[in-house]
């Protein structure tokens, strides 16, 4: 039981306001959340901080904090705006680097495997914003990496679980949008991205990169 309950404060009580309040921020105008998206939110990140407190521990969890502040406000942003303010990715970059210092020092997590990781997804975002310059922004051109950085720490079958996870989530909003709307529509990608990082990297073994 003290995994949902402390999943639920990390989730709920921490991450899930702040990151609302940081989207706030960055909105256009001055707009609120509704109650159904705070509570979608706060139950998806307390979902998330449960199962890495029972599959990776609370230090993986804790790590895990910035991520899902930060990614999901710029996530938030991102679906009313179809946009990822520079000031939230920025800052997500730059606690990246202390993350990744941490992760090898506190889980003993191997870090050589990153750079290939990253490479990869660099290459896969210039492609994406080649072929598809309409729908794939520049802020999604600079998260991708980024998220990479997090899953990549957990090895590359993390990362490309992530992948699979953020395609599936796209396809589906894709049909959505495309039954919903005019098949031309941008929507945003950000969510899935965010969202899928944070899930693979939830369950990713406690032991290490795979």
């Amino acid at each position: 039981m003290i995994y949902p309950f402390l999943g639920a404060v990390l989730g709920t009580g921490l991450c899930a306001p702040t990151a609302t309040v940081l989207a706030n921020r960055f909105t256009r105008g001055p707009v609120t959340w509704s109650g159904l998206e705070f509570a979608a939110t706060a139950a998806l990140l307390t979902i998330i901080f449960s199962t890495c407190l029972a599959e990776r521990g609370l230090a993986a969890a804790l790590l895990l904090v910035p991520l899902a502040t930060l990614g999901m406000a710029a996530a938030l942003v991102d679906a009313r705006e179809l946009r990822l303010p520079d000031p939230l990715i920025c800052s997500l970059a730059a606690v990246t680097i202390p993350t990744i210092v941490l992760a090898q020092s506190v889980l003993g997590v191997d870090t050589h495997a990153l750079a290939p990781v990253v490479l990869g997804a660099l290459a896969l975002s210039t492609a994406l914003q080649i072929v598809i310059p309409r729908g794939w922004g520049w802020g999604d051109a600079k998260l991708l990496p980024i998220l990479a950085c997090w899953t990549g720490l957990l090895g590359l079958s993390t990362t490309l679980a992530a992948a699979a996870y953020a395609a599936v989530c796209i396809a589906v909003l894709a049909i959505w949008r495309g039954l919903t709307a005019s098949p031309t529509a941008t929507f945003p990608y950000g969510p899935a991205l965010v969202g899928a990082a944070l899930f693979a990297s939830a369950i990713a073994n406690r032991t290490g990169p795979a």
